[in-house]
């Protein structure tokens, strides 16, 4: 009986040992599956350095997860290299690298003398895969007149329509504008009040100032003289929106309601140019509160446009004079003289 109960201890042993092992195996291949999945993530995402790792993805449809998985990361991506050029090609600021062109922040445009800034073109070099953002300009005065050309300053790479005047004793910033070339007769609209006696008139657009807005504008207005103190200039010799007086701001201008909207602002200036009498034409682009009629503009709210017309001509009508009849007695006349 004891010996009985003996093999049944044993046994016992036996089956508590078995079980305490099939116990560990079970926990043993629960730790080795939770370390091998650590460590297939870790392959997809190099925490140490953000480098994305290529992985075999093989018989797995990944579409569905991958669009919504926040831990996905794109293995390339586009980058575009910006570089900002004066009109001399030097560059301006740093190189920029941008995952979108629209991200690029645009250069400061250098001032020059004469000159409007308008925009930034852009030229793409195939070789050196670089996106290039060029400034241009436009003079501050173009003539609209055909076959008129103004005379102006030289820069390093471009021209500028204007001169400026170095005086001392000028506190506003005065340019000279020197026109020359052949003013056609013109047939003048119903918005132009230049008298009809005047058959050849020039046409000039002035730009105002890049940095100028339409808040500036508001108090806008223009002003003209005879240039020499010897001469005067009436009236009816020149027109331009608005030079009853009575208008300012927008109503001067010319420009379109979509240039408005984007900050282009001109007017036209007609001119004639058959007695050939040189202007000056002041133009106050600015909105200072402190002006008025009585009050005078501040300098950096004026410019002065000396309009030189020396060197320009009128366009002749050639036509055949008929030939004269000569009566019998001046016939003779003429032949006794010779």
């Amino acid at each position: 009986m004891k010996k009985e109960q003996e093999i049944g201890k044993e046994d016992n042993k036996k089956a508590i040992i078995i079980l305490s092992i099939a116990i560990v195996v079970v926990l043993g291949l629960i730790i080795l599956t939770a370390v091998l999945s650590k460590n297939t993530e870790e392959k997809i995402l190099d925490d140490d350095n953000g480098t994305p790792v290529e992985i075999d993805l093989k018989d797995k449809d990944i579409s569905n997860s991958t669009k919504s998985s926040s831990n996905v990361v794109q293995l390339s991506s586009k980058v575009y290299v910006v570089k900002y050029l004066d009109i001399d090609g030097e560059q301006l600021g740093k190189t920029q690298r941008v995952s979108s062109l629209d991200d690029r922040v645009n250069e400061k445009a250098p001032r020059i003398d004469g000159m409007r800034f308008v925009e930034w073109v852009k030229k793409y070099n195939e070789n050196e895969d670089v996106y290039y953002f060029i400034a241009s300009y436009r003079q501050n005065v173009e003539a609209a007149t055909e076959d008129i050309k103004v005379t102006h300053k030289k820069t390093p790479t471009y021209t500028s329509t204007v001169t400026p005047v170095e005086d001392e004793e000028l506190e506003n910033p005065t340019y000279n504008v020197d026109v020359e070339g052949e003013v056609p007769e013109t047939e003048l609209g119903e918005d132009v009040s230049i008298s009809e006696e005047y058959a050849h008139i020039l046409v000039l657009r002035f730009y105002a100032p890049e940095d100028v807005t339409q808040e500036d504008i508001e108090n806008m207005r223009v002003t003209v003289r005879a240039t020499s103190p010897n001469e005067n200039i009436n009236e009816d010799q020149y027109s331009y929106n608005g030079e009853d007086g009575t208008k300012t701001g927008r109503d001067l201008l010319d420009s379109t309601d979509e240039e408005y909207e984007n900050g282009i602002f001109y007017f036209d200036y007609y001119q004639e140019t058959d007695t050939g009498t040189n202007t000056t034409i002041e133009v106050y682009w600015g909105n200072d509160p402190d002006a008025n009629e009585t009050t005078e503009p501040k300098d950096e709210y004026v410019e002065v446009y000396n309009v030189n017309l020396d060197n320009v001509t009128n366009s002749q009508e050639t036509e055949e004079k008929p030939t004269e009849e000569l009566t019998p007695e001046e016939s003779n006349e003429s032949q006794g003289q010779e």
